[in-house]
């Protein structure tokens, strides 16, 4: 017998984000709550056409298997309901993208004027409850070992389930062919407004992250809390990668690649929490880490990001990738982590990625220049060996330049110095 998520939902989650939602946004009670009730009905109405294909039930699974089956199931199970919204409405962000996608700022103007809440609350709940809904199904995923066939199965029951709750505005709206969508007027006395689709998804994101930047002011949140690796994309370097580009100013992807301590060969080994599988849109699991460079990349491809600029800011650092000291030689274990993220690029094919090498500042520059170059094109023709196109796969040798640890006056700090980074230059 199927499970019926929405009541799971309503029983288990309502109260606690009404309670939320009305800190957050200022809105009513009543209002909060039909919106929290609109997005919960469309995003599983969503994630039944998503999953009417064999693809999209894939991307579905992907996503369930990289969020919801042990930060997120932590998250949302805690006793107390002291949730953590910072990490949560990240998560959220990356569902609206992959689950509403083009449609997001046509719902959001329709939940918007049916529940009478402002468009920037509309924005904030939607982030703010698609996690809860998502990880009760990946919860039954888990639980009962389900595959792609069963999970569409279980997805497109709740559209049965759930036909009597959905608006007949809203399941016009979710059902519409892309290429005419509008967006279907409210009740009577709210104003008429003819939005194409996808026309304020750029804007969609920016109410988000200014509504998440207010919430961490508001509650006090800490920059060295958990869940570090979510927040990464607020984190500045005031250094600059590609010197053959415009001048960017690129993120730091992950503050753990700062903690951890140096191995008996003298490489620095990143602190990346605990073992961690990684399911691919094409079905392979990666057994990776929590903090892992195979994870941060994959969760920052799923949000589908293609503005040049932010994708010139957002390096990776490699955290298992090693060579001979003094050498452009990998060392054997390196090859591991070159095999997941040929892997990522088969599940990807769209993505497009550089290279870019790094030493510390010991011995000549120029040496360290040719030294930093050599190894990122041993690099980047290891993926090409793994059968990914040389179209899409750069390598650029930085030197000594941009630093993660400046200061270079130590073991540790030289080590971390000593790297590979990868970033995403298209998809």
């Amino acid at each position: 017998m199927s499970v019926n998520i929405l009541p799971l939902f309503k029983d288990q989650f309502e109260s606690t984000l009404v309670s939320k939602a009305i800190e957050f946004t200022g809105e009513t009670a009543e209002n909060a709550k039909s919106a929290i009730n609109n997005v919960a009905v469309a995003f599983l109405e969503s994630l039944a056409n998503k999953a009417s294909t064999e693809n999209g039930s894939m991307e579905i699974l992907s996503l369930i298997g990289q969020h919801c089956f042990d930060e997120m199931a932590a998250l949302i199970d805690t006793k107390n309901r002291d949730y953590d919204f910072n990490r949560i409405m990240n998560l959220g962000l990356i569902l609206v993208k992959n689950i509403f996608a083009g449609k997001s700022g046509a719902l959001i103007d329709w939940i918007s004027a049916n529940s009478g809440v402002k468009t920037s609350s509309a924005a904030s709940i939607m982030s703010m409850v698609t996690p809860f809904i998502m990880c009760p199904v990946g919860q039954q995923v888990k639980s009962n070992g389900m595959n792609v066939s069963e999970l569409t199965s279980l997805i497109s029951d709740q559209r049965a389930f759930n036909a009597a709750s959905l608006p007949a505005g809203l399941s016009t709206l979710i059902n519409s062919p892309d290429e005419s969508l509008e967006v279907v007027p409210g009740d009577p006395g709210t104003k008429d407004q003819d939005l194409k689709l996808g026309k304020f998804f750029p804007w969609l994101l920016l109410i988000l992250g200014l509504s998440l930047i207010w919430y961490f002011m508001r509650n006090d949140f800490r920059s060295n809390q958990q869940g570090a690796t979510l927040q990464a994309d607020t984190t500045m370097d005031p250094n600059t990668h590609d010197t053959s580009e415009e001048a960017v100013v690129p993120s730091i992807s992950d503050e753990s690649t700062l903690k951890g301590s140096l191995d008996d060969k003298g490489n620095w080994v990143a602190e990346l929490g605990g073992e961690y599988s990684l399911v691919l849109p094409n079905g392979k699991a990666l057994k990776v880490f929590e903090n892992s460079v195979e994870r941060n990349l994959v969760d920052f491809i799923n949000t589908g990001e293609k503005d040049e600029n932010i994708l010139k800011q957002k390096w990776f650092t490699f955290d298992r990738l090693y060579f001979q000291k003094g050498k452009s030689e990998l060392t054997e274990d390196s090859k591991t982590q070159l095999d997941n993220i040929a892997e990522i690029l088969r599940a990807f094919p769209g993505v497009r990625i550089k290279m870019g090498g790094y030493t510390d500042s010991d011995g000549d520059d120029a040496l360290n220049q040719k030294l930093s170059d050599a190894r990122a094109t041993v690099a980047r023709k290891e993926l090409l060996k793994r059968g990914i196109a040389s179209a899409r796969v750069e390598a650029e040798g930085y030197g000594e330049a941009h630093p993660l640890c400046p200061a270079n006056d130590n073991p540790q700090c030289k080590a971390i110095n000593r790297r590979i980074d990868i970033r995403i230059t298209g998809m």
